[in-house]
């Protein structure tokens, strides 16, 4: 929302470079609040952040830019004035933002013309409202990755819309990485999946394609070779059948046996 609505716009103040200055002090306080997250992500300590912020303001303002892309001319307000190289990059971040939740919104569906429209699911909404979420605050990412909850959804949605944060959490995550492994602590397992995730690459061999095809392998049975009966199974049928039985049935069952 902040992108969308108040970045460059200069409010009730008297000075007429106040939305530089405002713009400046986010920059600056947004870097501070992500190397103290960082700082946090490996180990114990948990990450001062509200882990379910709700984005329904940031859904009904892009509806509204959907209906009225007039609107999306109000972005930047006058930064321009002063940062037109930043006024340009800032508009081309907002579409790119309001194209990319386009594409993902999920909608009515008919699959033929007479057939009754069925409205989104719950999980395809709920999934929608968690990307708009992070790109509310791209720091759930991190969240994510420390609760080891991360999804490939969440890191497409902060790569597509902010860049180059991204790329700098990405890389602030490995000092944190090598860090951790200098003071020798423990990372579970999910974790690691988080941050190799985010960083691109796997982090051990576990992880790699060929170590995870290997696994899948030998958790697979041979269709090859015939299968033993299990004989708990057989067991449990032979008293079913038993029990079902009618009369005569359980008198040829007696002789047999």
């Amino acid at each position: 929302m902040h992108l969308l609505t108040k970045t460059g716009h200069n409010g009730k103040s008297d000075n007429p470079h106040k939305y530089l200055e405002n713009y400046i002090e986010n920059s600056r306080r947004g870097h501070k609040t992500v190397d103290k997250h960082i700082s946090k992500l490996i180990g114990k300590e948990k990450l001062d952040m509200e882990s379910d912020p709700d984005p329904s303001a940031l859904r009904s303002h892009l509806d509204d830019l959907n209906v009225n892309p007039d609107k999306a001319l109000d972005i930047g307000g006058q930064l321009g004035s002063t940062l037109p190289m930043h006024a340009a990059a800032l508009g081309s971040k907002a579409a790119n933002a309001i194209n990319y939740f386009n594409s993902i919104k999920p909608s009515h569906s008919q699959i033929s013309p007479l057939d009754k429209v069925t409205p989104p699911t719950k999980g395809s909404d709920h999934a929608y409202n968690r990307q708009l979420s992070i790109a509310e605050n791209p720091n759930l990412v991190l969240h994510h990755i420390k609760q080891g909850t991360i999804k490939p959804e969440d890191i497409k949605t902060l790569h597509a819309i902010y860049p180059s944060l991204g790329q700098s959490m990405a890389t602030k995550a490995g000092e944190a990485l090598i860090k951790s492994q200098e003071n020798k602590e423990f990372i579970p397992y999910r974790q690691k999946q988080g941050l190799s995730d985010l960083m691109g690459q796997p982090l051990d061999s576990l992880q790699t394609p060929m170590m995870m095809q290997s696994i899948m392998r030998a958790n697979t049975p041979d269709q090859s070779q015939p299968q033993k009966p299990n004989k708990s199974a057989i067991d449990q049928v032979d008293k079913t059948s038993e029990n079902l039985a009618t009369p005569d049935q359980q008198r040829l069952m007696d002789k047999k046996s």
